[in-house]
C-alpha cells in the first residue's frame, strides 16, 4: 500500500532549506549550517548544505558538492575552522578542495565518498595529493566501504573502522587499499 502512496502520511515531516546560522544541540553534539546563507544564489552544487558537527572531543565537516568559489566565499567569512574530519567536497572532483579550504581545515581524516571504479575516477589525483600534503589521512569509501570514526568521551577520536574489513563476505574481492590511507607516505591507519 505504501508504494501507491497510501498509509504513509505519518512519515512526513516538515522540511526547510538549510541556512547559515541555523544550529541546534542534540545529545551534547552541536550541529550548525555554514552554508548557504540567506539570499545567496549559488549554482546547484554550491547550493549544497554545509554542516559542521562538533562535540567536546572533535569537529567534523560535511561539505556536500560545494566547489572552489563557495569554498573561497566561506573562507572570506572566516567560517572554516580546523577540523578533525571532513567529507571532502564533490567526491574529490578537481572543481573542489581548493588550497584555501584544505589549508584552513587541515583535518586528520579526509573522507572521499566515491563508488568503486567510478567513471569520473574520483578522487582527482591533484585533489588527493593536496589533502595528503596537508597531512590528512585520505580514506575512500570505494576502498573501505562504510567508514566509522567515533568521537569518544573516554578516549577522544578513535581510529577509523572499515565495514568492508569488519564484515567480509566470501564473494567480495580483497581491495588493496581497504583499511589504508590513499596517501602513499602514510602507513596503515588502523
Amino acid at each position: 500500500e505504501s508504494r501507491r502512496g497510501h498509509g504513509i502520511e505519518w512519515l512526513r515531516a516538515p522540511a526547510a532549506a538549510c541556512e547559515r546560522g541555523e544550529a541546534w544541540i542534540w545529545d551534547e553534539v552541536r550541529f550548525a549550517f555554514l552554508s548557504p546563507g540567506r539570499g545567496e544564489d549559488w549554482s546547484e552544487n554550491n547550493g549544497s548544505c554545509v554542516l559542521e558537527i562538533t562535540n567536546t572531543h572533535g569537529r567534523a565537516l560535511l561539505t556536500g558538492d560545494i566547489e572552489a568559489p563557495l569554498e573561497a566565499h566561506l573562507a572570506a567569512l572566516a567560517l572554516w575552522r580546523g577540523s578533525d574530519l571532513i567529507v571532502i567536497p564533490h567526491h574529490g572532483s578537481r572543481s573542489s578542495s581548493s588550497a584555501v579550504l584544505v589549508d584552513s581545515v587541515a583535518p586528520r581524516y579526509a573522507i572521499v565518498s566515491a563508488g568503486a571504479r567510478n567513471r569520473w575516477k574520483f578522487p582527482n589525483a591533484e585533489v588527493a595529493e593536496r589533502w595528503c600534503h596537508a597531512g590528512a589521512q585520505l580514506l575512500n569509501t570505494a576502498d573501505w566501504g562504510a567508514i566509522s570514526i567515533d568521537f569518544s568521551a573516554r578516549s577522544g577520536i578513535q581510529a577509523p573502522r572499515s565495514y568492508r574489513l569488519e564484515h567480509p563476505h566470501y564473494w567480495s574481492a580483497r581491495v588493496p587499499l581497504a583499511g589504508r590511507s590513499r596517501c602513499s607516505s602514510q602507513n596503515d591507519v588502523h
